[in-house]
């Protein structure tokens, strides 16, 4: 068996490398197949909008306007400004499976194996195919990247995590080769991209100018530019019948108003090791240590992996990794309370909500320093600084039992028998009221602390002219 698998390796290296990676990323969604989907806060959310997108596409609107059902039959806007690509790629997997538990599975394997495989491409560009199947597997298993999926259901921005290493690969191409090929791949990737998570978009964006200062060529600068600006042009167009439309409508949606970018969803209570940093006011967010312990285990393997590249590239005297550190450091820094005053001044920044989502930039570029590192932890198991190489091959391996029983070993979890009907419930439910129109009245009882059903939030007056009407509950 073991040299069936050595032929398998040196006969087609690329099929047998993405396999471990197709393997993996079926290994670690097994969880959610046996013991159900997780029900984090956004779960709802992203569901009904799959439903809305479904029934449009079944009945020929290939993109929605209006949630017909949501509400109890009144509708909701959101999905006139949500990017609709995760629920057009959960809507391909309903329709080749039939049901919404079985589709949810295959999609979060989908998505965690195009994460690997775009690591893995990116760290070839430097490194061995070892090295480089080493990064894919790292970003695969890093603790925020599962989080995303298992404990808080962002779906939208596991989506956006998926493609951003194909958005920073081709950006390194463009810079260094410049090829037609790498110009319109680039404008595809990032189009996902806008179409997948905005905040992670604006993220990005960031990250990529700090990203390609780093990877440019003094030779052909100008060159470089022109391609990457052709790249977002381009991108911008393919994506325009999702923006065009979210950025003029935006202030007839209440989610760009200003309580979703304050009191809890304020982005002050919610930066990475902000109780490090006595002296900031503001209440910390319940879950300052969860995100913190993430991140300290994130930082450990990157440091420890690091060391060992550095004390190897120096002997070398090459070190072909400056444009993912300072990504890395860059991602860093936005993260903690470093930057307050940069997100103080900077109001789109304010819109992403939580600084804690840059740990998505961090986990990326510490995969590549894992890759970039592995060669150094082999060759020093054989030294006395051997005990370098332990730590980081702990560290690790340490991410998969804190994985499991941390993050994946959720309270609240859907078996596929009642995920289905959940959904189906979903379908007429009240939304979120961040995708109600800006005018919707939201009324609660006077003595208890609970929203009534959709027909109350309108209004007492319907303005029609002379014309007859009648609610039909």
């Amino acid at each position: 068996m073991i040299e069936k698998i050595s032929k398998l390796n040196h006969k087609n290296p690329l099929f047998f490398n993405l396999s471990i990676l197709f393997l993996f990323s079926i290994i670690i969604t097994l969880p959610a197949y046996f013991g159900g989907i997780p029900g984090g806060n956004d779960m709802p959310q992203h569901f009904q909008f799959s439903q809305t997108f479904y029934d449009s596409v079944v009945n020929g609107s290939y993109y929605p306007s209006w949630s017909h059902q949501t509400n109890y039959g009144y509708g909701d806007v959101g999905v006139r400004f949500y990017p609709p690509l995760t629920y057009y790629i959960l809507i391909v997997f309903h329709s080749l499976i039939g049901n919404w538990f079985d589709a949810a599975c295959l999609m979060i394997a989908f998505l965690f194996f195009l994460s690997g495989v775009g690591v893995y491409f990116w760290s070839r560009e430097w490194f061995s195919e070892s090295s480089s199947v080493i990064a894919g597997l790292t970003y695969i298993v890093l603790p925020y990247h599962v989080n995303q999926f298992y404990s808080a259901s962002l779906f939208a921005e596991f989506t956006a995590a998926a493609v951003l290493p194909f958005c920073f690969l081709l950006t390194y191409r463009v810079c260094q080769k410049g090829r037609l090929g790498d110009i319109f791949g680039l404008a595809i990737a990032f189009a996902l991209l806008i179409l997948s998570h905005l905040p992670t978009t604006v993220m990005a964006s960031l990250s990529l100018v700090i990203y390609t200062l780093f990877s440019l060529r003094r030779s052909s600068l100008i060159p470089s530019f022109c391609k990457l600006a052709v790249s977002v042009s381009i991108s911008l167009l393919l994506s325009s019948f999702y923006w065009v439309r979210m950025a003029t409508e935006l202030a007839y949606v209440k989610h760009s108003g200003e309580m979703f970018s304050s009191d809890v969803f304020s982005f002050k209570p919610h930066f990475a090791f902000l109780s490090y940093f006595p002296f900031i006011d503001g209440d910390l967010a319940k879950t300052s240590g969860y995100v913190d312990l993430m991140l300290f285990l994130t930082l450990g393997l990157g440091f420890s992996f690091g060391i060992i590249y550095f004390l190897k590239a120096r002997e070398n005297k090459q070190y072909p990794m400056t444009n993912a550190l300072a990504l890395t450091v860059f991602a860093l820094i936005m993260a903690t309370p470093v930057s307050l005053k940069i997100w103080e001044n900077v109001s789109l920044l304010q819109k992403i909500q939580f600084p804690w989502r840059w740990i998505i930039l961090i986990s990326l570029g510490i995969s590549l320093i894992v890759g970039a590192g592995l060669q150094g932890v082999i060759d020093y198991l054989k030294t006395p600084q051997r005990y370098l190489s332990i730590i980081a091959v702990g560290i690790l391996v340490l991410c998969v039992p804190y994985n499991y029983f941390r993050i994946m070993n959720t309270l609240f979890n859907y078996p596929k028998e009642h995920f289905n009907v959940v959904v189906e419930k979903l379908r007429v439910s009240p939304s979120n009221e961040c995708w109600w129109t800006a005018w919707a009245q939201k009324r609660t009882a006077n003595s208890q602390n609970f929203t009534l059903p959709r027909p109350e939030y309108i209004a007492d007056k319907i303005v029609l002219g002379q014309r007859k009407f009648e609610i039909i509950i």
